[in-house]
């Protein structure tokens, strides 16, 4: 019943706009002015372009705030988390932030050191370039592909007057990497030596990266027994090779398709160092000097020859011992480590398709 009402209400209103002509030409303008706007609406909206992306929330509050004090209109872009701004203001927005150290990013670099007061304490000054330095090499990491954020951490010891109590340098990298992105073996060796070479005294063996994951990317000497891919790869290599070996001698003898060798090879992978001390003078020179003299008595000379002799004794005892002290500031201690190359033990198996007579073989070294 509702239905067939709404009909004739349908209809009725459909007569009447083809009674009165004029009715739909209204409608059709109406359309047509409020399409127009809406382009001149849409021409006229600015076109936003991207300002900064991957800012700190510290950065991002700094920057909104200085939009704001500009009067300039900006949005947030939910895909990206970047702030957008009209396309022809982005680079004198850019500039005019930039006087203002904006953005500041997540570590403060060497202009730390522009800041320091008159007064300062050399702990302060000390912990102020530890930190401008840390914040230098973060900056550097993160120019890397992969990586979208980095950070460093210095541990710089006291210095010592003795040469045996004076302790090494050491950095911790944390890396952020982009999603899907990993860093390859020359990768990481490139951040190990760009954060070795980039502090005083640092050896690349001190310094241990780590992705955001928590898995450490170095690898480190006090790993114990684990082999890392490249031991594991170096002991198939040895393996394989000792394989073909056995097998390209024993198959003239038996005949091709009657040997078949397996190979397991043990690999001693400990290092062994050895330090030497070695106190050589400047040259061959002796380190004493003895002078004797001896006396001839006379009968008249004795009191003067004996005070020439004391006199003489006394100089030349004070020349002996400064000759030795000198001898002995130029003793030179020279320190020398070497390390032993991995001793390889192979141990053979071999079986034949054939009954073969074979002699046992022992245990072998093979040099690397």
């Amino acid at each position: 019943m509702n239905a067939t009402a709404a009909q004739t209400k349908s209809l009725e209103w459909l007569n009447r706009l083809r009674a009165n002509p004029k009715i739909p030409l209204i409608i059709a303008g109406s359309a047509a002015v409020a399409v127009m706007v809406a382009l001149i609406l849409w021409a006229k909206a600015p076109d936003y372009r991207t300002l900064f992306s991957n800012l700190s929330d510290q950065d991002g509050g700094a920057i909104v705030s200085q939009l704001t004090q500009m009067n300039i209109p900006y949005r947030f872009s939910e895909a990206s988390g970047a702030i957008e701004v009209p396309a022809d203001k982005v680079h004198e927005l850019r500039l005019r932030l930039a006087q203002q150290g904006l953005p500041k990013g997540g570590a403060v670099g060497f202009e730390l050191l522009d800041q320091e007061k008159f007064g300062i304490s050399q702990f302060s000054e000390q912990v102020n370039y530890q930190r401008a330095l840390e914040g230098e090499l973060s900056r550097t990491i993160e120019t890397i592909g992969p990586v979208k954020g980095a950070r460093v951490h210095l541990a710089m010891p006291k210095p010592s007057l003795f040469v045996r109590e004076q302790k090494s340098p050491s950095a911790s990298v944390t890396v952020n990497l982009l999603p899907g992105r990993a860093l390859d073996e020359g990768q990481i060796s490139a951040i190990v030596h760009l954060v070795s070479s980039a502090v005083a005294g640092l050896p690349p063996g001190n310094v241990t990266l780590v992705d955001q994951g928590g898995h450490l990317l170095t690898q480190s000497n006090t790993s114990g027994r684990d082999l890392n891919d490249a031991q594991l790869k170096y002991a198939s290599d040895v393996e394989g090779r000792i394989q073909r070996r056995i097998e390209a001698i024993l198959s003239p003898i038996v005949g091709n398709g009657n040997i078949h060798a397996q190979v397991t090879a043990q690999l001693d992978f400990a290092s062994k160092e050895q330090t030497e001390e070695q106190y050589r003078p400047n040259g061959d020179e002796l380190r004493r000097r003895f002078v004797h003299a001896s006396l001839m008595r006379a009968s008249k000379a004795v009191p003067v020859i004996r005070a020439a002799y004391r006199g003489r004794c006394r100089i030349n005892r004070l020349l002996q011992i400064t000759r030795q002290s000198a001898r002995l500031r130029q003793i030179k201690i020279t320190a020398s480590s070497r390390r032993a190359p991995p001793a390889i033990v192979g141990r053979v198996a071999h079986s034949g398709m054939k009954p073969v007579t074979t002699k046992s073989i022992a245990p072998f070294v093979i040099p690397k």
